[in-house]
């Protein structure tokens, strides 16, 4: 595990403008884990190296907006094969936790792209989903309705839909009394970025909860 984040690290770093002798190789050796996981899911052996999903998952997402090109749609492509892969509770409990740690990534491409798999994961993975990872994913997401980049913020918005339907609706007029209690708050003259910030994630955690019934008028 230490090796791939370390090879992370390293071809984040590597610009294929400059190869040189330590980056390169490990943008090398990572592309091959990548091709590696690719063959294996595709011959229906996702099976034989689902303990190190999270590991490569991780990988994948913070590269998927390296500076090689090539490379990047590669990340991209391996964390695509991995949403279909039927994971077992101690795989989706580790994804919980690694997709909890990404998704305070500095890198607000990688904070994105962690919400674009909670989605995938959180659908795929719809009644398997222990009650804990469930509710875990889901403050990942509400927190990041708070994100300081704007796209982020709105993705969150859309992904907490999800989570107020199914086994997560009975936890909705908890959350949706919670961001009105926010969101009515009239904010004084001179109010700090981080009011602002937090009026405006509770205005979206409100618009997931109007969109989560998208056929009905509810009562409130």
């Amino acid at each position: 595990t230490q090796d791939v984040h370390g090879l992370t690290d390293k071809a984040l770093m590597s610009d294929p403008a400059f190869p040189d002798a330590v980056n390169t190789p490990a943008k090398n050796a990572l592309e091959g884990i990548f091709y590696s996981l690719h063959a294996i899911v595709r011959h229906g052996d996702a099976k034989v190296v689902s303990s190190r999903a999270p590991t490569i998952l991780r990988s994948a997402l913070r590269t998927a907006e390296s500076k090689d090109k090539d490379f990047a749609m590669l990340a991209k492509l391996t964390s695509a094969y991995l949403k279909y892969v039927q994971f077992g509770d101690d795989q989706l409990c580790a994804l919980t936790e690694m997709l909890a740690l990404t998704s305070e990534d500095e890198n607000w491409h990688t904070r994105a792209a962690a919400l674009r798999f909670i989605q995938a994961l959180t659908y795929h993975h719809a009644f398997t989903l222990s009650p804990e990872c469930f509710t875990t994913l889901r403050e990942v997401v509400k927190r990041r309705l708070c994100d300081k980049q704007l796209e982020v913020a709105q993705l969150a918005s859309g992904t907490l839909m999800i989570f107020l339907k199914g086994i997560g609706s009975t936890d909705e007029p908890m959350l949706r009394s919670e961001f009105l209690n926010i969101a009515s708050v009239r904010l004084p003259r001179g109010a700090s970025a981080d009011e602002i910030s937090q009026k405006h994630a509770a205005v979206l955690g409100l618009s997931a909860c109007v969109l989560s019934n998208p056929y009905e008028v509810p009562s409130w």
